[in-house]
């Protein structure tokens, strides 16, 4: 299985490429979590470092150093602010509201690609104007300026990660979902999975070689997936948060785990090799959450959660195929 991308590769992936830009990114998001520097009437704490430190810690020249951070401002990836620490006057630094949440959504290589801030025609100005022209001008955020901690901070705000709008430009994904995948040589119908190859394809070993399954063309984007969760917790769970006016869809650390589970679902083990039901994902997913207080008896985690929850979907994973197997795997409802 393809690793996921290390923060050093999203941090340069945020900045389109640049890579001394994301290099100072990683130094100043992986020193975020030490910083405890504050500034009066300012919420939230800060890193205090002088430019010699960040010069020797991402290894640039005094050159260098003043371009990047300069463009991690300019694109928004970061917040800055000058202010008196040990009796001097330097640059207070975090990770912006973009940086934070894209680096916990952002969980493997589909998702990082797909989810990342895009740049916008209007800013191609900009860009020339600047030492680094393979790096790109992020999306404005309204969040940045006041954050009151980057830890706890509202949803990114781009052009390609979409939040309660996304559901409306996947509406074609109210009707049936394409079923599991087909067995090489053999027609699909409904049960196949939970009768000749039920053990099989919940994960389990018997000894016995399974027929790999057709490459279907039609598996759910990361997106998409993201779209049917929202969909799905509504439609079942009439009392989630997320029908609550004005209450953000989706948690980047709930993309980062619905991430995680679209790609787990593209190699699932079983005698002799592996299954891809990334085709099925969204039935996997709908059938999980429509039938969570059945298929999650026994499983103790689950009790820790009023409403059905992403990581414990992602980390049970294997428990929600065999119940939807077992079922006949039904497509969404």
């Amino acid at each position: 299985m393809t690793p996921n991308p290390s923060r050093l590769a999203r941090c340069i992936m945020l900045a389109q490429g640049n890579h001394t830009v994301g290099v100072l990114l990683h130094s100043i998001t992986y020193w975020a979590k030490y910083g405890k520097a504050e500034i009066p009437n300012t919420p939230g704490t800060w890193i205090a470092n002088e430019r010699t430190f960040w010069m020797q810690e991402a290894c640039l020249s005094s050159d260098q150093y003043d371009r990047c951070i300069r463009s991690l401002h300019k694109w928004e990836l970061i917040e800055r602010r000058q202010w008196w620490f040990g009796g001097k006057n330097i640059l207070f630094v975090r990770p912006s509201t973009i940086t934070v949440n894209y680096l916990q959504s952002a969980s493997t290589w589909e998702a990082a690609k797909e989810l990342a801030p895009s740049l916008p025609a209007t800013m191609h100005g900009s860009i020339s104007k600047i030492a680094e022209p393979s790096s790109a001008f992020l999306p404005n955020s309204n969040e940045i300026g006041n954050c009151a901690d980057p830890g706890t901070a509202k949803p990114l705000n781009s052009n390609n990660l979409i939040y309660s709008s996304i559901i409306d430009q996947h509406k074609t994904l109210t009707g049936e979902h394409p079923a599991a995948p087909t067995f090489a040589g053999k027609e699909k119908t409904k049960g196949s999975y939970g009768k000749s190859n039920k053990k099989q394809a919940s994960g389990h070993q018997t000894g016995k070689k399974v027929p790999f399954p057709e490459e279907s063309s039609m598996k759910p984007t990361v997106s998409e997936l993201l779209a049917a969760w929202p969909q799905a917790l509504s439609k079942h769970c009439g009392n989630h948060p997320t029908d609550q006016p004005g209450c953000p869809t989706l948690s980047p650390k709930e993309i980062g785990q619905l991430a995680l589970f679209h790609k787990s679902l593209g190699s699932i083990p079983v005698s002799g090799g592996q299954l891809d039901l990334r085709g099925s994902a969204i039935d996997i997913l709908d059938y999980a959450v429509r039938r969570w207080g059945e298929w999650t008896v026994g499983l103790w985690k689950a009790e820790k959660h009023e409403f059905p929850s992403a990581e414990f979907l992602h980390e049970n994973l294997s428990a929600a195929i065999s119940a939807w197997d077992n079922d006949g795997c039904p497509p969404r409802s």
